[in-house]
């Protein structure tokens, strides 16, 4: 602009799109964009289902397995369902329903005495032949009654029979574990797909880690003395095993340090007066 010019102390400003221009939108890429999203979407949908479809299966089978699991116990009432296969795994609440489900009760249940059925030795057939007499072994029947009669208790059995014969489920050694069946029902899991590829996260088993410190003085310690003592970013940080078991061996070294962690945990070990004792959880 020219100083000469009218209103020369404002900058003249025009928008990047004009909307009444005459020229012709040119939106083919963005057009092409979206349909290759779309398309996208639409598989990822398709693998979603697949894997549902899987996972389906899969507990089918865990069901199944259930199932199986209950008749070898002989507990048809075990309280086992496909809902504690369900979520995240949690050890303590594995143990937790471990506990409830195989407890004291359940192995200390026996048959009732009441609910076994009498049966006569006539019914199982039971005979002594030590004091067995030759003369009745060799002696023909001699009334049709009497044959009918014996067919008949033959024929018949007790429930007892009937449970004796019955088959019993055998154990099969190369049936897969419950914890198979678990990382297989698991690893059906994806966060996403990458080259068409189901991809996860993948979990390892870490080291625990006390950081020296007792359940008591984790829960009652001040946060800026927990983090004085072990800072969160270095209890969060991803560390190879051999840093985890390093770090058990520093902390626990630390801990033996009495007087630096009466320093540091100083809300804790705070000195009282002499009829009370000189800190809380220590005589």
């Amino acid at each position: 602009f020219r100083y000469q010019e009218p209103d020369a102390e404002f900058l003249k400003r025009y928008p990047r799109t004009i909307e009444d221009s005459v020229r012709r939108k040119d939106d083919r890429r963005k057009v092409k964009r979206a349909e290759i999203k779309q398309r996208k979407e639409l598989e990822r949908q398709q693998k979603q289902e697949e894997i549902k479809r899987l996972k389906n299966l899969k507990k089918k089978e865990i069901v199944d397995k259930i199932k199986r699991l209950k008749t070898v116990a002989g507990d048809e009432d075990l309280r086992l369902n496909i809902d504690d296969f369900d979520g995240d795994f949690d050890p303590k609440e594995y143990d937790r329903r471990m506990q409830e489900l195989f407890s004291d009760n359940y192995y200390e249940k026996g048959t009732n005495e009441d609910d076994v059925p009498e049966v006569s030795d006539e019914e199982l057939q039971v005979e002594d032949w030590d004091r067995v007499d030759e003369s009745v072994v060799s002696k023909p029947v001699q009334s049709n009654n009497q044959g009918e009669q014996i067919t008949k208790k033959s024929k018949k059995k007790s429930k007892l029979r009937q449970a004796i014969a019955q088959s019993k489920p055998l154990f099969d050694p190369k049936e897969k574990t419950f914890e198979q069946y678990f990382d297989e029902y698991y690893k059906l899991d994806c966060e996403d797909f990458v080259s068409d590829m189901p991809v996860r996260f993948q979990y390892r088993q870490v080291e625990p880690n006390d950081f020296g410190l007792s359940i008591e003085e984790i829960l009652s310690a001040d946060d800026r003395e927990l983090n004085a003592w072990c800072s969160l970013k270095k209890t969060s940080q991803y560390r190879s095993k051999d840093e985890e078991i390093r770090d058990q061996h520093v902390f626990k070294n630390k801990a033996k340090n009495f007087d630096k962690k009466r320093k540091i945990l100083s809300s804790i070990y705070e000195e009282k007066d002499e009829s009370e004792g000189p800190c809380r959880y220590f005589n």
